[in-house]
C-alpha cells in the first residue's frame, strides 16, 4: 500500500468518525437526557458484542 493510499484510507476513517460523532450528538439532542445512559449502554454493549466477534 503506498503512502497516498494510507492517508486516503486514513482520512475516510476519520472522517466516518467525525460523521458518526455529530450523528449521535444530534440523536442525543432529540431523545432528551433521561435516555443517554441508556443509549451509551446499547452502544457499549454492541460494541463489546462486536468486539467478541471480531475475536
Amino acid at each position: 500500500m503506498s503512502r497516498l493510499q494510507a492517508n486516503a484510507l486514513l482520512l475516510f476513517a476519520g472522517a466516518i468518525w467525525g460523521m458518526g460523532f455529530i450523528a449521535q450528538a444530534t440523536a442525543m439532542d432529540d431523545i432528551g437526557a433521561s435516555a443517554v445512559i441508556a443509549t451509551t449502554g446499547i452502544f457499549f454493549l454492541s460494541g463489546g458484542d462486536l468486539g467478541a466477534l471480531v475475536l
